[in-house]
């Protein structure tokens, strides 16, 4: 499927000092995939996302560099729900944007890894001076329907934030 979508093959890079690996797309070099495998888990000192413990996920861009440019805060909500007792019913936050001073820059508009249905992988795309000027939250339905398809998030340099992510019907 994603050679389809020119994907391509992944360059793990892991950086020990901080224990977190990074995914980093080499077959498009106007592309980077960030899927669940190259994310981890564990606590977070982020006050929003730090009561999720264990299933909080923290996804790290190094760029062309060895420090994290941007990093997305999440919460793997289904396994959240697996390992807690009696029914899982909370709102939970949108996976938070940083870039590299840890300032938010916007919020994905999904869950990501996403949940039973439907599972996404975050694509970094059209860089300029080593920063994405979009994201897109490429989906796939787990099963039966489809996955959502949201438009991407554009870099909006006056407000120094991702816009966008809307759902397309």
């Amino acid at each position: 499927m994603w050679g389809k979508l020119g994907i391509g093959f992944l360059l793990l890079i892991c950086m020990s000092v901080f224990s977190t690996c990074t995914a980093k797309e080499i077959h498009d070099k106007d592309s980077v995939r960030i899927g669940i495998e190259s994310c981890t888990y564990g606590p977070t000192s982020d006050p929003e996302f730090r009561e999720f413990e264990a299933d909080a996920i923290t996804c790290v861009y190094p760029g062309n560099g060895e420090a994290a440019i941007l990093t997305i805060l999440s919460v793997d909500i289904e396994r959240y729900c697996e390992h807690r007792q009696g029914p899982c019913d909370r709102t939970f936050p949108l996976p938070r944007i940083l870039n590299k001073q840890q300032r938010e820059v916007g919020r994905l508009p999904d869950n990501f890894p996403g949940e039973a249905a439907v599972k996404y992988d975050i694509v970094l795309q059209n860089f300029k001076d080593d920063w994405p000027q979009s994201i897109v939250l490429l989906g796939e339905s787990i099963g039966v329907g489809t996955a959502p398809h949201w438009t991407p998030l554009k870099w909006d340099n006056k407000l120094g934030q991702f816009k966008g992510g809307v759902l397309q019907k």
